[in-house]
């Protein structure tokens, strides 16, 4: 597999697409830091406010702390590598996979308060995981490793609790269903719409790729173009030059033979080689002050024409 020349943040880029494209999703973790923090401090407070009881306080101060480490530990790992290749790049995913997953399961441990919920704080703290979950799709843009690696502590231990814990006014059947309707139908759907926005950050990453290879060859082609250009005027230039000595000689032979005592037709014939040469050289000096201008040897100085002159 090809490796990149620089850094991933400059405007230099990896040579293939697939290095290019979880690059790309390094770079969405790490400018998304700080949001998800607040995000997930805010989704967490709002757990500790719904469950928090007298009795738990202690608990839930515990699980709150470990909350906060655990977002400022991720923090920490979400960088970009300092060199550039496949190996730094999975190197670093393979650490916020690590990581995210142990945010999981000490934010999923927060449901284990379940027991002592209401049933109306548990229906509440069941909607904030699965905004929680949908929330995790877009800023892991829905990359299977790390979205389950958050998203499965939570989400199957929220499924296992409403099967095992039983209601204070439902029935067991009532929590039964809804442990069961999360494990058969939110997730598959949580899957189906992480993979489909998977799939439209790859396809975006890779036009842009593919966009940016463009753009260089296109500059390479523009470069390449000048390089001949160049070359052409300095051929002109060349040309034109050695063209007009042995126009001289033809010049100064029609002239030495226009002093001759000739025959009429043959005066014609010398006039006439006198016009050639005098118009090929005229065409030699226009070629030349061209070639003069493409190459900039020579400064425009634009003036107002008579355009009926011209045309005359």
């Amino acid at each position: 597999m090809n490796t990149p020349k620089s850094n991933l943040i400059t405007s230099d880029f990896p040579e293939n697409e697939a290095v290019f494209v979880y690059a790309q999703l390094i770079h969405l973790l790490v400018r998304q830091k700080w949001s998800i923090f607040f995000g997930s401090l805010l989704v967490c407070l709002a757990m500790f406010s719904i469950g928090v009881q007298q009795s738990t306080l202690h608990l839930w101060l515990a699980w709150l702390v470990l909350v906060v480490f655990g977002l400022f530990f991720h923090i920490k790992f979400r960088k970009m590598p300092e060199v550039g290749d496949f190996f730094n790049i999975q190197l670093q995913l393979k650490r916020n996979i690590t990581v995210l997953f142990f945010r999981g399961i000490i934010q999923g441990s927060g449901l284990l308060f379940f027991f002592t919920m209401s049933d109306a704080e548990r229906e509440i703290t069941t909607i904030i995981i699965f905004g929680v979950s949908v929330g995790a799709i877009a800023t892991n843009a829905g990359y299977a490793k790390l979205y389950w690696a958050f998203i499965a502590p939570q989400i199957f231990l929220l499924a296992m609790l409403w099967i095992v814990v039983p209601g204070q006014t439902y029935a067991y059947e009532h929590g039964v269903f809804v442990g069961v309707l999360v494990l058969i139908i939110l997730i598959p759907m949580f899957r189906i719409y992480a993979k489909s926005s998977w799939g439209l950050f790859e396809e975006s990453c890779r036009l842009r790729f593919r966009e940016r290879v463009l753009n260089v060859q296109l500059q390479e082609a523009l470069s390449l173009a000048e390089q001949a250009n160049r070359a052409k005027n300095r051929f002109l230039a060349a040309a034109s030059h050695d063209l007009r000595q042995p126009l001289h000689v033809i010049g100064f032979i029609g002239s030495a033979l226009k002093l001759r005592h000739l025959d009429d037709k043959s005066t014609e014939m010398v006039d006439l080689l006198n016009k050639a040469s005098s118009s090929l050289q005229s065409l030699l000096n226009s070629l030349l002050d061209i070639s003069k201008l493409d190459s900039g040897l020579l400064e425009v100085q634009r003036e107002a024409t008579s355009i009926r002159l011209v045309v005359e």
